[in-house]
């Protein structure tokens, strides 16, 4: 309870410094403030209701994350294909998402299958990122002062981890189910380390300079 309190605050102080140095932002603080909230609901809901439900309302939050972190990409990268088509990418995600998780999975089972396609998606657009930092590197200020290089290292480190982790841990769950569900503390650690990054990402320019 303690290390789930912690990373709520955590959560919490994501929250706070994204509206207090929105001016650094843009406007990408609206989805942040969004997606924290969310987050907030999603993880304090679980302490309530019982797993089989908590499963539920994952079902509905995960394409609720997609949307808000493609908003985030399509706001900070020069790549016309996301500016120009994720009108389509959202949609056809949304279609897939709600058919795997209605006819295939079940809404009273964990997403897998959706959190791996959307997780595949992010750290596509994370990569893009990367390459656009790496043809076109500030001249004139440092990637430490730039919120979007610790935002964009969180969602690649957090996505490639639980794509592997969650990939793995449905492998193993056929076998020993116990075993899957003690691999669900990468998750846990990936996670502070997720938040972990975005916050000095909203900080960094009080940090570094």
């Amino acid at each position: 309870m303690t290390l789930f309190l912690v990373y709520i605050i955590l959560i919490i102080a994501c929250l706070v410094a994204c509206t207090t140095n929105r001016q650094y932002l843009l406007a990408t603080y609206r989805y942040f403030q969004i997606l924290f909230i969310a987050v907030l609901l999603f993880e304090l809901s679980g302490l309530a209701i019982e797993r089989e439900y908590n499963n539920v309302i994952d079902h509905f939050y995960q394409p609720l994350e997609f949307i808000l972190i493609t908003l985030i990409y399509k706001n900070i990268l020069r790549n016309k294909v996301l500016n120009r088509y994720w009108l389509v990418i959202v949609p056809l995600f949304l279609i897939t998402s709600f058919y795997l998780s209605i006819f295939i999975e079940g809404l009273h089972m964990p997403n897998t299958y959706s959190f791996l396609l959307g997780s595949t998606i992010i750290v596509l657009y994370a990569l893009i990122y990367v390459y656009e930092l790496y043809a076109n590197p500030p001249e004139h200020s440092s990637l430490f002062t730039n919120p979007y290089f610790w935002i964009n290292t969180g969602n690649l480190f957090f996505y490639c981890g639980t794509f592997f982790q969650m990939g793995l841990s449905a492998y193993i769950a056929r076998d020993n189910e116990t075993l899957a569900k003690e691999l669900s503390i990468i998750i846990k650690l990936l996670n502070y380390a997720l938040y972990s990054l975005y916050l000095i990402g909203f900080l960094c320019k009080k940090i570094f300079l």
